[in-house]
């Protein structure tokens, strides 16, 4: 079984205004998605919506290893777009728009159960995984596990969470 768990990981907080949100949709989960699937180094990806509070919409990319971002294949992509992604990547109709990209700092190296495992589909909801990060994307405690919680992963941030300052990130595992 490939690996769908690595060494990084990249996670994109946005909102987007309602009126352009359905196409927002379709072009993450139709164009951008599998962009990113076809990039040596990128094991999985999913997305996900806040239940409450926000940013709203978040996707998260596990990383062969957070150079992975950095590659030359990635940067073609990112300074190549599509005319859909002219139009409708965070960057450009996200009200919010935060990206952090993280290197795995705990459990090293990584379970082979751990890297075996791909991002949760909405229909085996494991755990919720809430943490609590200072403006430099360090996470600062206030950890809370919920019911379910089968293993996790401790990241420190590779960019910076453009000045935004603290935020709760959450992860269905």
């Amino acid at each position: 079984m490939a690996d769908k768990k690595g060494r990084g990981l990249l996670m994109v907080f946005t909102d987007v205004p309602p009126d352009v949100e359905e196409e927002f949709n379709r072009w993450y989960n139709e164009e951008h998605i599998p962009e990113r699937l076809s990039i040596p180094g990128v094991l999985d990806a999913a997305r996900y919506v806040a239940l409450r509070g926000g940013p709203k919409h978040l996707a998260c990319y596990e990383l062969a290893d957070s150079d992975a971002w950095h590659s030359e294949e990635w940067q073609r992509w990112l300074n190549n777009p599509t005319p859909w992604s002219r139009r409708m990547s965070p960057g450009v109709v996200g009200t919010t728009y935060i990206r952090n990209l993280y290197q795995l700092l705990y459990p090293d190296p990584v379970p082979a159960e751990t890297a075996g495992a791909g991002m949760a589909p909405a229909e085996r909801r494991h755990f919720i995984h809430v943490l609590r990060l200072d403006g430099k994307g360090h996470h600062i405690g206030a950890e809370r596990r919920v019911d379910g919680f089968r293993r996790g992963m401790n990241g420190d941030a590779a960019l910076p969470p453009d000045g935004l300052g603290p935020l709760w990130g959450g992860l269905d595992h």
